[in-house]
């Protein structure tokens, strides 16, 4: 299994940038975690948009999840043309009001309100969400792959908590959410900082990939945020191997 960047900025893309997208490939097919800003123009360059097995949305703030309209008329365009039938599978918060606006505004995607300890297939992988700390409900996923038993985690946005630490108990590479440096980070709110993500993947011993930069930071910034060889700083197109 490999995870590759598509995009890592938040909450808005830096110039000729994209917020957060990444898309997971294995030998069952592929998977897109969010889909921001930016995003979906790089798909293309991996894979057909219409042969992704399945997007998994951690929240329904834009910078995760606006390019699903564009994904959605490049779909419609398809359909037309009868170069596509049936609607790809998106694993959502469990919040019916917003599921119905969904299906409402993308008819080419099936809407999956995800349960707490939910284990979900698709993909190749089996997937088992947990709700975890930000301002509206966010799901954490663990994607382990049906062949060899690799383990990934996206936690999307969140703060830490006792689900985002069970989830890192059993994982071979974390991408996380981590916009803050330094005093910026008051210990409440949504989001982690890059020390504190740091101090997570040292204490659960497992590689970590650090995402939702902040284009107010630059990418040294960052860099210079962690010295611990567990943490990576995303970068767009890159390649992570599980």
């Amino acid at each position: 299994m490999e995870v590759i960047v598509l995009g890592c900025n938040g909450p808005y893309p830096s110039s000729y940038g994209a917020t957060a997208g990444y898309l997971v490939r294995t030998d069952g097919g592929f998977t897109m975690l969010d889909m921001g800003s930016g995003v979906f123009a790089r798909i293309g360059k991996l894979c057909k948009p219409e042969n992704i097995s399945a997007v998994v949305l951690s929240h329904l703030h834009f910078d995760h999840m606006s390019d699903m309209g564009v994904f959605n008329y490049y779909l419609e365009v398809l359909a037309k043309a009868g170069k596509f039938r049936g609607r790809i599978p998106c694993y959502v918060p469990p919040v019916a009001e917003e599921i119905a606006r969904l299906e409402a505004q993308y008819p080419y995607f099936r809407f999956v309100g995800v349960k707490e300890g939910g284990v979900y297939q698709f993909g190749g992988v089996h997937a088992e969400f947990s709700r975890l700390n930000h301002g509206v409900p966010n799901y954490g996923v663990r994607l382990t792959s049906d062949i060899g038993g690799r383990r990934l985690v996206y936690s999307g946005d969140t703060n830490e908590c006792a689900a985002l630490n069970r989830l890192l108990r059993e994982c071979d590479l974390w991408l996380g959410s981590a916009p803050f440096i330094g005093k910026e980070y008051k210990g409440s709110g949504g989001h982690l900082s890059a020390e504190k993500m740091e101090d997570l993947a040292v204490k659960y011993q497992i590689r970590a990939v650090l995402t939702h930069l902040c284009p107010v930071h630059t990418e040294k910034d960052y860099e210079n945020a962690v010295f611990s060889e567990r943490v990576q700083i995303a970068k767009a197109f890159k390649s992570y191997e599980v």
